[in-house]
């Protein structure tokens, strides 16, 4: 598995970039910094996105992405759990701040939303990952990533105390 840091950081100035980690180039997780970091052609090359939880930080540039591959006739599903794609539907994809890429285009929309259930197993792009819950807001995770080899990453978004086994 090869990781791209692409932002690591609470903020956005000169080399400090918002959380966003890509795996072998096409797998994302988060997307504070992932449009401003990456080009087109790259962005087009993303399969699949992990989300930790909905702080902005962590979201960022996903209306940009969206908004991107809309305009390539590509599409990303976003995995994350059950609140985080509700609270992205609800503040962010509604036809309000920003289209609702999860309808268009109607035929083959260009974001698809995929909740992953906590501590359980799931495909995503040929990869194993598991949502594990995290203890810093009610439904953050972290994700444990093992590619078809078997190598295994784990990465959260953000944590406080209490991440135990």
């Amino acid at each position: 598995m090869q990781l791209r840091v692409l932002g690591a950081h609470s903020s956005s100035a000169g080399q400090a970039a918002c959380a966003t980690l890509l795996i072998d180039g096409r797998l994302a997780i988060d997307a504070g910094s992932i449009a401003s970091a990456l080009s087109l052609e790259e962005q087009g090359k993303i399969e699949a996105l992990l989300l930790s939880h909905q702080h902005f930080v962590h979201v960022r540039d996903l209306p940009l992405l969206a908004l991107n591959l809309f305009r390539q006739g590509r599409r990303v599903t976003v995995y994350a759990t059950r609140e985080t794609l509700a609270g992205l539907e609800k503040h962010l994809f509604n036809d309000e701040l920003y289209p609702r890429f999860q309808s268009i285009p109607e035929a083959n929309p260009t974001v698809v939303f995929d909740e992953l259930c906590p501590t359980e197993e799931q495909a995503v792009a040929g990869y194993r990952v598991c949502a594990v819950p995290v203890n810093h807001w009610e439904c953050a995770a972290g994700f444990m990533i093992t590619d078809s080899p078997g190598n295994t990453i784990f990465c959260s978004g953000d944590t406080g105390a209490g991440l135990g086994r």
